[in-house]
Order: C-alpha cells, then sequence, then structure tokens
C-alpha cells in the first residue's frame, strides 16, 4: 500500500509499505541470530576480530594489496597497542600508519 503525505518542511512525500524484514538468521558456527540485539552482542563479542579486519581494510585501501602472512607479527602489535582503549578506530589507524605495513621500514 502506498502512503503520501507532507513533511515537516512542506515537502511532499510517498513511500510503499511492504511486507516485515526477517532479521533472523545463522552464523557461521550454528548459532542463531533472531534479530540487531543478537547482532549487537555478536560483534561485541568479537571486537578483535572486528578491528583486525579493519586493519585489513586500511592496508589494502593504502597500499594496494592484501596483508601477508608475514604480516601477522605486526597486526598483533597493532592490536595490543589498541586493545586497553577498545579498539578505537583513530587509534587503529594511527597504529596501523607508523607500522611498517604501512610504512615500508622493516628493520
Amino acid at each position: 500500500t502506498s502512503v503520501t503525505g507532507i513533511d515537516r518542511a512542506g515537502h511532499q512525500f510517498e513511500y510503499f509499505k511492504a511486507a516485515a524484514v526477517d532479521a533472523s538468521g545463522q552464523f557461521e558456527d550454528g548459532s542463531q541470530l533472531t534479530g540487531i540485539a543478537d547482532l549487537k552482542s555478536r560483534l561485541i563479542s568479537q571486537q578483535r576480530q572486528i578491528a583486525r579486519n579493519a586493519i585489513s581494510q586500511f592496508a589494502l585501501y593504502a597500499t594496494g594489496g592484501q596483508l601477508r602472512y608475514s604480516d601477522r607479527k605486526q597486526i598483533d602489535k597493532i592490536l595490543d597497542a589498541c586493545e586497553r582503549d577498545g579498539f578505537r578506530t583513530m587509534d587503529l589507524l594511527v597504529e596501523f600508519v607508523i607500522s611498517p605495513i604501512f610504512t615500508g621500514n622493516w628493520k
């Protein structure tokens, strides 16, 4: 069904109602996802892995290449340095930029 009206700014709008979204699913380990609350709790419980993925994306964007197996030690150093403050994005980015992965300075 169509819903039309005028918003607070005086603009006309129209949108269509659709079926409810089914937010259920299953994670790779077989555990069930019943909605956004489950997803949030799952993400909170895996902060280090999410931070590791962010570093991987930084590396891909900054260097044009994927991280290598040999980069694991440096990645763990970055993660260890940022863990105390909860893996804040700015901390991850700063640590990545000063790392040999980004600078190429492998002394």
